[in-house]
């Protein structure tokens, strides 16, 4: 490894440990430098006078244990000159201080972005869609909900209703308003205990994430799918009391209540992608169809930089190969098959707002840094 050297004739660059049991009884230490290349501390042939210290970060891997620990080793630049140690009579046996890193792992994160199109109405009155939705990064929840628009004969905006649901359920999760421990079916409980003034229903899904854990409630025709190496794993189930018409959320004597929320829960691990949407995206785009624009879109290392944007591309390119297949007079989509089971006869793709909230697992650490200094007598 080729390092700098300043005037060769009077000075050398040298690696020393300043750490005094800087290997584990395994044996199992893993050096690098900045570059990623390794070294070995060496022993000095001579007495030098320490001038300057620099730190280099240095990995210890303990097994499969997930912990790491980092020593700073120190590049320190010594000055050669026998005239000014003898005349000074330098010790230089006294180490300077020296600092641990500990990097801990915190296990499993799920990382954030969505996207939405409403569909384009001509009802003056619901601009906004019948969808909404909330992605509480900190708290590791995500939800979304579909205003059922059979109300529209009725006057009545349910977009309304299911962006109060998601309002009453982002203040309650951000805020930990109901417990420490974020539980799907109460966030469900609370936002519609809130919403009993207002007209109209919706479908809602939530789902929170873990340390590792998804755990999730469902009502109704929205849901969430989870890809593993490019291959589905799980799909939520869907609500329907028949055809297109899901179990809601409402006021109403023939809406359904948060007790009929389906639970589910299932462990996940680092690279998993949580795809969650409302019947817009699901009645769409087969699930094939989804796994393959996660294979295109999702490259990118899980330490980039932009991952905040590859996560909100992932989620734009799902949405608009799902509005593109609601555009197509006589494309076949899960709608279409569903509408032929059921006896109705219907071409192409389904009209309707489209949701997509993207999640991915990846590994998160916490770095703590511990100071101490030692030194020998002289």
């Amino acid at each position: 490894m080729e390092e700098d050297v300043v005037d060769s004739e009077l000075s050398v660059w040298e690696f020393v440990d300043l750490e005094e049991n800087g290997n584990d009884d395994n044996g199992q230490n893993e050096v690098e430098d900045n570059n990623g290349s390794g070294f070995e501390s060496s022993p000095l042939e001579q007495d030098h006078h320490p001038i300057e210290v620099r730190g280099v970060h240095i990995l210890h891997r303990f097994g499969d244990t997930g912990r790491y620990e980092g020593n700073i080793y120190a590049r320190v630049y010594k000055e050669t000159k026998q005239k000014t140690i003898m005349n000074n009579k330098i010790n230089v046996d006294k180490k300077p201080p020296c600092s641990k890193i500990l990097f801990k792992k915190k296990l499993l994160k799920m990382r954030c972005a969505s996207f939405y199109i409403p569909k384009q109405s001509k009802l003056e009155f619901k601009p906004l869609g019948d969808d909404a939705h909330f992605v509480s990064r900190d708290e590791q929840t995500i939800g979304v909900a579909d205003g059922v628009g059979g109300w529209d004969k009725n006057g009545i905006d349910s977009g309304k209703y299911a962006r109060s649901l998601i309002v009453n359920s982002s203040t309650n999760v951000n805020n930990k308003l109901l417990s420490e421990i974020i539980d799907p079916k109460t966030i469900i409980r609370e936002a519609f205990s809130k919403n009993s003034n207002l007209e109209g229903s919706s479908t809602m899904c939530v789902v929170t994430h873990n340390n590792g854990m998804l755990r999730g409630a469902n009502i109704g025709d929205s849901g969430f799918l989870v890809f593993r190496e490019g291959k589905l794993i799980y799909k939520s189930p869907t609500q329907q009391k028949r055809f297109n018409c899901p179990f809601q959320l409402g006021n109403h004597k023939r809406s359904d209540g948060p007790e009929c929320a389906v639970e589910m829960e299932l462990g996940v691990k680092k690279g998993d992608v949580v795809v969650m949407g409302s019947d817009g995206l699901l009645d769409n785009l087969f699930d094939w169809e989804i796994q393959d624009i996660i294979k295109t879109e999702l490259k990118l290392d899980d330490h980039d930089d932009k991952y905040n944007n590859k996560y909100k591309d992932l989620a734009f390119a799902i949405a608009g190969a799902a509005y593109y297949r609601s555009l197509d007079r006589y494309g076949v989509c899960p709608y279409t098959i569903a509408s032929a089971e059921a006896g109705r006869k219907h071409k192409g793709g389904k009209m309707d707002d489209i949701s997509v909230i993207i999640g991915h697992i990846v590994c998160n650490w916490d770095m703590l840094v511990s100071s101490s200094s030692s030194s020998a007598s002289s």
